[in-house]
């Protein structure tokens, strides 16, 4: 700029949301005799009831809609891959072709480099079995990095595998403390009853394990979601 003229100004946008917190609840059933069982009773709670928990837990913060008591998930927060700038631009794409294109538009719309990719383990094994060439049967491709348990990233993404994503689709994200987190207001709380709801199993005694959880997402540029087939016909040019 000349002397005494104005430099540019950069603009920030802030947008301030509310992330209730929702209850989580999980529940188990146990016979009276096994309350007898301390050793096991204690067991059974710190294992089969937490992993419950927490599988309901996953469901909720990676697919649900926030619909009713559900948390508002990573998938129902995330922007779609519109194939910015890649559409007809790569010749014989496959599916790797599609997770490298939706890191790429990550970075260049949002200026956020993802770390992780959400996908179902069928799709992680199916894209991890993929062979092109005599050389992959001896060294992986060069987009994957094996140890001694399996591949263990893709493009330098980690990969997350989980059921609740559906099958055929994926979601690249920045997972970081300063774009989203997962908070509990308040402890973990078990209440057991013998009372049941529908008085039908009246020998056993139910456990409740509930807490209030909050999923605020701060930037939710850092999340983007795509299905394989719809986005490689996208990027594929024909």
């Amino acid at each position: 700029k000349a002397e005494n003229a104005d430099g540019g100004a950069s603009q920030f946008g802030f947008t301030m949301a509310t992330a209730n917190s929702k209850r989580i609840t999980t529940f188990v059933n146990i016979s009276r005799r096994a309350l007898r069982n301390t050793a096991w009773l204690s067991t059974y709670i710190s294992n089969r009831l937490m992993a419950l928990f927490v599988k309901e837990l996953n469901r909720e913060a990676i697919a649900a809609t926030g619909s009713g008591t559900d948390l508002n998930g990573l998938v129902n927060q995330a922007n779609t891959f519109a194939g910015t700038d890649f559409a007809g631009a790569i010749e014989n794409a496959n599916y790797m072709d599609v997770i490298n294109c939706a890191m790429g538009e990550m970075a260049a719309t949002y200026f956020i480099n993802p770390n992780s990719i959400l996908m179902n383990p069928v799709d992680h094994t199916i894209l991890t079995s993929t062979k092109n060439t005599i050389a992959d049967f001896i060294n992986p491709a060069t987009f994957l990095s094996s140890g001694n348990m399996g591949y263990t990233s893709m493009f330098g993404l980690r990969p997350i595998k989980s059921a609740d994503i559906a099958k055929g689709t994926y979601l690249v994200a920045a997972i970081d403390a300063a774009y989203m987190q997962l908070l509990f207001n308040g402890p973990i709380e078990i209440i057991a009853t013998d009372s049941h709801d529908t008085n039908f199993i009246k020998n056993l005694v139910t456990l409740k394990l509930e807490a209030d959880v909050m999923l605020p997402i701060y930037n939710a540029n850092a999340l983007l979601k795509g299905t394989f087939a719809t986005d490689l016909t996208t990027i594929t040019k024909l």
